[in-house]
């Protein structure tokens, strides 16, 4: 199993902000490749900002990309694994967001003109996480374009899942030996009533829905394929996927506390659960159904450097379990790789505060320090296992978000030296 890790990289485009900008990125890019470098790190995952590069319609500005990229591949060695779409990192003047009726052809635009422009990238992420992003954005209504229910839910699935089709199919047509990264959520709901039953079975559903779409896999006799149907999504286009299906490579998931939920009414009532399964369990339901090798390809917890470093142990242990259980993992990536801003909030409103959730801590000015996280993070990388970390006992902040997982982590706990239980 590789390590890898990640930058985080999503626009608003309600309020026009985006967590590249706003940590210090574009000042100096060439630096936090370094850090890559400095953990042992050969590739890392990198948001392809659409939003700043194609202000207008079919004019690209590719100079931010132009400074960095080829420096990266020749001077670093790194490589990346692009993410031109991460959330609702898209131009503004894409108004519907994922429901205007543009969004598919720009979108395939956009991607070829980037590997036109730089062919010596072979690895792609076509959307981060569509099962949540499409849900917040067409289902619940609360990121942009905040439309609400099962009808623009599936009108913003079926613009994407051609977008994404569309791109895996001009990337392979380009460079037959391009490797396609999907990544999405590891999830599960349970009911906690008689009435929460049959929606806790849909959305156990539907977090395989984006994914067997774009692989042509919905046909009669798939569990939502009359879900589909009667929600309006066209059946042409069904016949479409299955015509063209796209072929993933390795299938990438990510695990955070709030990925497990508890239902009540038919409706949200625990996030995190309070009888969470964890991550070794919760990955068996992928294992089992999905095709490609699978990855842990995000993971972090928001707090103390303390709390970060025993978090990583928690799911550290997780990933052995679930290989002595049969799960062959590619790789596990810590994400993002500095702290980052604005998901406190959940990208809401305007003032975003800093988030410290990075293998590198971000002091004043958003200076990135050395954590004795990321050291640790390096011997992992050199081949530790999760016992050689410490079980340092979480902060009070963490007492409802993990309350449903200490059971999981039979521990000899310790109290955090000072400065890392204070670090955040």
């Amino acid at each position: 199993m590789n390590f890898s890790v990640g930058i985080e990289g999503t626009f608003a485009p309600q309020c026009e902000k985006d967590t590249l900008s706003e940590t210090g990125h574009f000042s100096e890019p060439l630096h936090d490749f370094e850090l890559v470098c400095e953990l042992g790190i050969t590739e890392v995952r990198y948001p392809i900002p659409w939003h700043r590069i194609e202000n207008e319609p079919g004019e690209y500005n590719w100079s931010e990309l132009d400074r960095v990229l080829p420096r990266v591949y020749d001077e670093l060695d790194l490589s990346i694994i692009a993410d031109p779409l991460h959330h609702t990192s898209y131009p503004s003047w894409l108004c519907g967001g994922f429901l205007d009726s543009a969004f598919a052809d720009a979108y395939a635009r956009f991607v070829t003109a980037f590997a036109e422009r730089f062919p010596m990238v072979q690895c792609y992420t076509p959307f981060n996480e569509p099962t949540c992003t499409l849900d917040f954005c067409g289902y619940r209504g609360f990121w942009h374009p905040y439309a609400k229910g099962d009808f623009p839910y599936l009108k913003m699935l079926q613009n994407t899942a051609l977008a994404y089709a569309r791109c895996v199919h001009l990337l392979r047509w380009r460079n037959p030996a391009v490797k396609i990264l999907h990544v999405d959520t590891f999830e599960h709901h349970a009911a906690l009533d008689e009435a929460s039953v049959a929606r806790a079975d849909f959305l156990n559903e539907r977090r395989f829905l984006f994914e067997e779409l774009v692989q042509g896999l919905i046909q009669p006799g798939h569990p939502l394929y009359q879900y589909l149907i009667e929600n309006g999504f066209p059946r042409r286009n069904l016949v479409w996927h299955a015509e063209h299906p796209v072929r993933i490579d390795e299938r990438g998931g990510n695990y955070y506390p709030l990925n497990e939920e508890q239902l009540r009414d038919g409706k949200t009532f625990h996030a995190p659960s309070k009888a969470p399964r964890g991550f070794a369990d919760v990955v068996q339901d992928y294992a089992a159904r999905v095709k490609p090798p699978l990855s842990l390809t995000e993971t972090n917890i928001q707090g103390s450097v303390a709390d970060r470093i025993s978090w990583l142990k928690y799911m550290l242990e997780q990933t052995e379990k679930a290989r002595e259980g049969g799960v062959e993992f590619q790789q596990f990536a810590w994400y993002p790789l500095f702290d980052c801003v604005g998901w406190h909030c959940l990208l809401q409103g305007r003032c975003w505060s800093k988030d410290p959730q990075g293998l590198y801590t971000c002091a004043g000015g958003w200076r990135r320090v050395s954590t004795e996280l990321s050291r640790w993070y390096q011997r992992m990388v050199r081949r530790c296992d999760s016992e050689a970390l410490p079980a340092y006992a979480f902060g009070p902040k963490h007492e409802r978000t993990l309350a449903g997982l200490m059971s999981q982590m039979d521990w000899r706990w310790e109290e955090a030296p000072e400065e890392l239980a204070c670090a955040a």
